[in-house]
């Protein structure tokens, strides 16, 4: 069916969370499945990918000042930054090891906060692990901004988010779908999709929100269509 489908079209695929070569083979088993000029993405294990692949690029992280400059740039958007508020950022990229989904999440809930709030964050922080700072930490968060996070491929899990009422995406133009956990947050109001360009559709569960508001999709130009039943969103 894929194959039928997509074997005339060049597209960018992007292939996440699988764990087996069955699933890879399922999803595109060979080159021919997709037209000329195609480009298949895989996120996963090294050993995995080594049987099915032509090449294998392993991301680096971020530099210390690299991700400094990244998480400034978010959570002061440009504006005069006192030294005292750079040293905490400092202690914010230390935690965080380069990478770059735990750092945005951290501005989401620092930003508009308190030097004392700052430091009693960072001081929960401390034990635990950067990775989970999206599962384990924010449960309570109300709001998320991930905007221009250019290499993003991939949502937070909202399941972990039964608070979250505003989530702002725009401008990450590598997110080809939204979690589908979304469709079960019962205070969100405002979802911002604007210029997610890789972006073909919402799951089928966000349109049962009895809370979203509003929803923009402004320069998602692979957009396909929206469901039935979008209720009042504007």
């Amino acid at each position: 069916m894929i194959k039928e489908k997509l074997q005339h079209r060049k597209l960018l695929v992007i292939i996440d969370d699988v764990d087996k070569v069955e699933q890879l083979e399922a999803l595109a088993r060979s080159h021919d499945w997709f037209g000329p000029g195609s480009r298949i993405d895989i996120t996963r294990d090294e050993q995995l990918l080594k049987p099915c692949v032509d090449d294998i690029y392993v991301a680096e992280e971020m530099d210390e000042e690299e991700a400094l400059e990244l998480f400034i740039w978010h959570a002061f958007k440009g504006c005069h930054v006192n030294e005292e508020y750079v040293e905490l950022s400092r202690r914010v990229v230390s935690y965080c090891r380069g990478l770059p989904l735990a750092l945005k999440v951290l501005v989401s809930s620092l930003a508009t906060q308190s030097k004392e709030v700052w430091e009693s964050q960072l001081d929960k922080l401390n034990t635990i692990p950067p990775e989970d700072v999206v599962n384990k930490m924010f449960t309570k968060l109300k709001f998320i901004n991930l905007s221009h996070s250019h290499d993003l491929a991939k949502s937070p899990d909202f399941s972990k988010l039964p608070n979250l009422e505003e989530l702002i995406l725009e401008d990450c133009k590598s997110l080809p779908e939204v979690q589908s956990s979304i469709g079960d947050l019962q205070r969100l109001t405002l979802v911002n999709l604007e210029d997610c360009e890789m972006l073909t559709h919402l799951p089928l569960n966000f349109y049962n929100s009895k809370s979203i508001k509003t929803l923009l999709l402004n320069g998602c130009s692979r957009f396909q269509n929206l469901a039935d039943g979008l209720g009042d969103m504007v």
